[in-house]
């Protein structure tokens, strides 16, 4: 959260860096160095080389002048995206390009694929092979699983089957059934009485409440190959 004076208001909405983002800055730092490239210049360090989530590891990030710039210490930082859930839309796959593509100098340079200009984010992201396999699908999960609760993550896992149509849903469903149904075991024991549930019946109700989810949306779980309850 940012809290700004009310009489500062329009100082600071014709000021010239809030305009001025890290993302829209990454697009900056890589459209100099491309005009720097093309003018003969010798370059330091090619920020191209780097994905956006990379950029802390060479550049550092000025909050007073909201720019980036190489660093000068031998020191890097770790670069952490903020999650994005697939139902966030072109958010998402904005996201997933920016994973994926280097060197991008604007928001038209990341959607332009083999020199075709596509009209989303979306779009550019099949064009590329993005979305041809679950691996975004898994990543999606796996980050989620950090903050949110089963139910959530239960949510998040339904969505991804009506609407992103993954390769493979029993293999998303093998590798993140733990973090699906965290919340499982303690719902057997104070909803259902199982003082000591097995893993096949936390399980189990996992995939109830999932079918549960999918049939409210006239889908089941037998549309994905998923394994039916015990």
């Amino acid at each position: 959260m940012v809290v700004f004076r009310e009489a500062d208001l329009p100082q600071i909405l014709e000021a010239d860096k809030s305009r001025r983002t890290s993302l829209t800055e990454y697009f900056a730092a890589n459209r100099d160095a491309a005009e720097r490239t093309a003018r003969g210049e010798v370059l330091q360090f090619d920020c191209r080389e780097l994905l956006y989530q990379e950029f802390p590891t060479r550049m550092t990030w000025n909050n007073h002048t909201h720019r980036w710039t190489i660093r000068k210490s031998r020191f890097s930082t770790i670069g952490r995206m903020y999650y994005v859930s697939p139902t966030a839309g072109e958010r998402f796959f904005l996201r997933v390009l920016l994973t994926a593509v280097r060197g991008a100098t604007s928001f038209d340079d990341l959607r332009t694929v083999d020199g075709i200009q596509h009209p989303d984010f979306k779009s550019a992201c099949v064009a590329l092979g993005l979305l041809d396999s679950d691996e975004e699908w898994d990543r999606t999960l796996g980050e989620a699983a950090v903050w949110q609760t089963g139910s959530q993550l239960r949510w998040l896992f339904v969505c991804i089957l009506l609407n992103c149509h993954p390769a493979d849903p029993l293999k998303l469903w093998t590798d993140h059934r733990q973090h699906l149904s965290d919340d499982c075991a303690h719902l057997l024991r104070t909803k259902y009485g199982i003082e000591n549930p097995s893993d096949e019946q936390v399980q189990s109700l996992a995939l109830i409440l999932i079918r549960e989810l999918l049939e409210k949306n006239n889908s089941d779980l037998d549309a994905y190959h998923l394994p039916l309850p015990q």
